[in-house]
């Protein structure tokens, strides 16, 4: 009954009830602003926050650096990355609590700390293992539920470049790939990945086509893709763009725990597929121009 949320502009809320109640338990630190949290699964009282929205727009706000409770919440250290800005991911070993990973994003225009780091030693140092230059931001990280070990990365190339693209690891970050076997290899922004936990070696991305003339005006240029091999190979998972507003500032892609083709995509609506994204249906209402910076980020917690 325990859930920890992460607003965009708006801290961190607790509830202990199963959503009957909210407390704020992030308002006393140096910003408002959340990236992304995690709660370690070896030991559920550490949660780690990055904080600064995980969009790069002219309104979206940075953060200070991540964060780390030991206690559930209750109080909280920042632990560096102070330049990062933006975090789009905090991902944790699954195993050692010790281990994390942090997709920093960097700011707007341009530098600060972004890139993939890494932390053996609960945050007391970070090395940055994963680096595409000063203009790609790195938003989505996932520690492959199936062995901790892969972790896969995306980065989002804001100089209008062909560095946006998902990246693999098999070794706990030292070493990295980039993907290709099917995927773009330009014109492409953010992407976003998810990775199924019921079925090894299926992946999914979804990435905003920047040379389509939707992705500005309607939002909707998103393409789907997957693999089944963990990247080796792609296929387009659905043959038309995904029929959602996900727009090119942000997007979120999630599997269900225990179908490998049951997929969410989360933008200004909610939508989902059945059948590995051939289709989708739509599931939630669609949210107005005044509310979008107030949506947030899907995060199941097993």
């Amino acid at each position: 009954k325990i859930i920890y949320a992460g607003v965009g502009s708006g801290g961190i809320w607790k509830t202990v009830n199963g959503g009957l109640t909210w407390k704020p338990i992030f308002n006393r630190e140096s910003t408002f602003a959340i990236g992304d949290l995690a709660v370690a699964p070896s030991a559920p009282n550490t949660i780690w926050v990055g904080t600064g929205e995980c969009h790069l727009s002219g309104t979206s706000y940075s953060g200070t650096g991540v964060f780390k409770s030991s206690d559930a919440g209750e109080t909280w250290t920042n632990m560096g990355l102070h330049e990062s800005a933006h975090v789009g991911t905090v991902a944790i070993d699954p195993v050692d609590k010790n281990i994390v990973y942090v997709a920093a994003m960097g700011r707007r225009g341009g530098g600060g700390e972004r890139g993939i780091y890494k932390t053996t030693d609960g945050g007391k140092t970070f090395e940055r293992v994963l680096f595409e230059g000063e203009r790609t931001a790195f938003v989505d990280l996932v520690v492959d539920p199936n062995e901790h070990s892969r972790l896969y990365a995306s980065a989002w190339d804001r100089s209008g470049g062909n560095k946006s693209g998902v990246f693999r690891s098999d070794d706990q970050g030292a070493n990295w790939k980039r993907l290709e076997g099917g995927l773009p290899e330009r014109q492409i922004d953010r992407v976003a990945i998810a990775v199924s936990s019921s079925q090894p070696g299926v992946i999914y991305a979804l990435m905003a086509d920047r040379s389509s003339p939707n992705l500005r005006r309607r939002g909707n240029a998103a393409l789907l893709f997957r693999s089944d091999d963990h990247g080796e190979t792609w296929k387009r998972a659905h043959a038309d763009y995904v029929p959602t507003y996900v727009g090119w500032d942000f997007c979120d892609l999630r599997v269900a725990p225990d179908d490998a083709d049951q997929v969410y995509v989360g933008g200004f609506r909610l939508i989902y597929s059945k059948d590995g994204g051939k289709t989708f249906e739509r599931d939630g209402g669609w949210a107005t121009r005044q509310s979008r910076e107030h949506v947030f980020r899907l995060h199941p917690h097993r």
